[in-house]
């Protein structure tokens, strides 16, 4: 459960100082688990200053997860999003068609996104993850960041993205979210 991991405590001190957070879902469908959706809408609903960052389109490596999760949201929620770790351009594509650019953030997971590697979608539910070190023993592969990029650079281009939504998703959120900056008090919370 979310509440397991992200305390009614921590919530209380990031809505009071308008603090944000990175939030990796767990559960076995990530963002098209009805319960994360839940959970997820509550936290905004009853902290609305908290900044919520929901990390790699919620775990949506594959298209699937994310479709089904705006289905079961009615559109993309009051949160933001981090598209790191997602290489599918199919993923970008539909993040770019269905969330609003103004929500949308740049990120890498360091350092795993530095590995060489890369991801495998085997069926429309699974991915594997071929890492250099670990399950893979060629390093000739490009770092995932770069696979990341290459990703959201033809979904890009696929959908007609614009100058400005790229300037907001790869800088301007970003700022805008660490605008509010936390108070000292909330750096003796942390």
């Amino acid at each position: 459960m979310i509440s397991e991991f992200l305390t009614p405590s921590i919530c209380r001190a990031a809505d009071r100082h308008r603090a944000p957070i990175i939030l990796h879902i767990s559960r076995l469908q990530r963002f098209a688990d009805t319960e994360n959706i839940r959970q997820l809408k509550e936290v905004t609903q009853t902290y609305p200053a908290l900044r919520l960052i929901v990390a790699h389109l919620g775990r949506s490596y594959n298209p699937l997860y994310l479709e089904k999760g705006l289905e079961l949201l009615g559109g993309a929620g009051d949160w933001w999003y981090d598209f790191s770790a997602v290489t599918n351009p199919e993923v970008h594509k539909l993040a770019l068609r269905a969330i609003p650019h103004d929500r949308l953030c740049f990120g890498f997971d360091n350092p795993i996104m530095l590995s060489r590697g890369y991801y495998e979608f085997p069926t429309p539910s699974s991915y594997t993850m071929h890492i250099h070190g670990y399950n893979l023993e060629s390093a000739d592969y490009p770092p995932l960041a770069h696979q990341i990029l290459k990703g959201f650079k033809e979904a890009a281009e696929a959908v007609g993205l614009s100058r400005e939504s790229v300037r907001k998703i790869f800088f301007d959120n970003a700022m805008d979210l660490l605008a509010a900056k936390p108070t000292l008090a909330w750096a003796r919370f942390c």
